[in-house]
């Protein structure tokens, strides 16, 4: 256990995970961050820390040895009941989160992989809640640090103000702006496919990362106005994409549970089909796997029709806490995305090898593709292709990029192992 900043009188964060790897990634979210920030491998070590230092905000995981994230925060809440804790774990006991939530212990779930500008923004608003939780007592206190939360407060409602405003603009301006990401088939490294991901530079903010501005519109209802624009921009991209390298399979656009459990989905998108001139089986639809298992009655039938249309459907971010073989059993699917945290420190790792291995064979033997995310370096490449898994994407060949740098690495490919070196 550490402490990895010393700035005076900073808020500070306690992270808790029993995997080194996992707390090494955690840490690095946060190493730019204003936060003094500490770790600790197990429950008596942050006990520990909680006794010894001034702690705000605790991030755990759920499932560790000896003591779990659950009854951690159960302690923290009885004696340290200023702390403000957020439990984050990939495989959970819902019904225990659910009583940690519902005891007041944990603040918040947070389901890994994590998104990293998302992670912070909920640390950000579990420090708020700290303060305001405390805020009679802030009122006493003159320090600069108060008044440096106060701004940040005021920023933050400021900055979110600006983007939901801004969102309708960005629509009517075409603002937005597609990028992909390359899919890379196995043993060949050839691109095969690419994934669309949605980007936006803001005229006075900048770069705003997608969940940002992605959940605040789907708080005001603006999301369906970035639907319309997204699918319609991407169908015609795709079709110029595939015009130009016919040897591409697909392309895949990303749809909310929102957007299955419209009526007006599969109709919309046979409009475009008809007006763009592509077949349908040039698109493939994917939606995560969190939101199929809260929605899935109500995705079914958007699926089973979209099916009928042509259209290929993935399951995205597979493995990240929802798990279940009855959608992947009962659904008409076509490719299973296997989330990151899957194959993080998996050449260390027997049993996430073993996992990852027994996933990919129940697919190909119901005859679903693979696809795996977030493949970093040689090491995960070369058990990936020892086990047959059909495409995989990551930093390891290609971040998402824009159309014109899509279109040279296709050109390019395929890729060869003195490159990734």
């Amino acid at each position: 256990m550490n402490a990895l900043h010393n700035h005076n009188a900073a808020p500070t964060l306690l992270i808790v995970d029993d995997e080194p790897a996992i707390l090494k990634s955690l840490t690095r979210v946060f190493n730019n961050s204003p936060y003094q920030l500490f770790t600790a491998e197990c429950a008596e070590q942050a006990d520990t820390i909680l006794a010894e230092h001034d702690v705000h905000v605790v991030l755990s995981d759920y499932r560790m040895p000896g003591c779990s994230g659950g009854e951690l925060l159960k302690h923290i809440q009885q004696h340290y009941p200023n702390v403000v804790s957020m439990l984050l774990s990939s495989y959970t006991d819902f019904h225990s989160v659910q009583e940690a939530i519902n005891s007041g212990s944990a603040f918040r779930f947070l389901c890994k992989p994590w998104q990293n500008e998302e992670l912070r923004h909920h640390v950000d608003s579990a420090m708020l809640e700290y303060e305001r939780k405390y805020s009679a007592l802030a009122t006493y206190q003159a320090s600069t640090n108060s008044k440096q939360s106060m701004h940040f407060r005021f920023a933050a409602m400021h900055r979110q103000q600006k983007i939901r405003n801004g969102i309708q603009a960005a629509i009517n301006n075409n603002d937005f702006e597609l990028y992909f990401q390359p899919k890379i088939s196995l043993p060949l490294l050839a691109i095969e496919s690419a994934e669309i991901l949605l980007r936006w530079k803001h005229q006075e903010l900048g770069w705003i990362p997608p969940n940002e501005f992605i959940a605040i519109s789907e708080l005001d209802g603006q999301i369906d106005a970035i639907w319309h624009w997204l699918s319609r921009a991407g169908i015609k991209a795709i079709k110029s994409i595939i015009d130009e390298h016919p040897h591409l399979k697909c392309i895949s656009l990303n749809v909310s549970a929102k957007q299955f459990q419209s009526q007006n989905l599969v109709h919309d998108l046979r409009i475009l089909l008809n007006e763009i001139l592509i077949p349908a089986h040039f698109i493939e639809l994917e939606i995560t796997e969190s939101q199929l298992a809260h929605n899935l009655s109500k995705v079914a039938d958007s699926i089973v029709e979209l099916k009928k249309l042509g259209f290929k459907i993935s399951i995205d971010d597979f493995g990240t806490g929802y798990s279940s073989l009855e959608y992947v059993a009962t659904l008409p699917i076509d490719v299973l995305k296997l989330d990151k945290s899957l194959i993080d420190d998996i050449q260390h790792c027997e049993s996430k090898y073993l996992l990852v291995k027994h996933i990919l064979t129940m697919a190909h033997e119901m005859n679903i593709e693979t696809v795996v995310e977030g493949v970093e370096d040689i090491e995960q490449l070369a058990i990936l292709k020892n086990l047959h898994c059909d495409s995989i994407q990551g930093f390891l060949f290609s971040p998402a990029v824009n159309l014109t740098a899509f279109n040279q690495l296709c050109i390019k490919q395929p890729f060869t192992m003195r490159q990734l070196r």
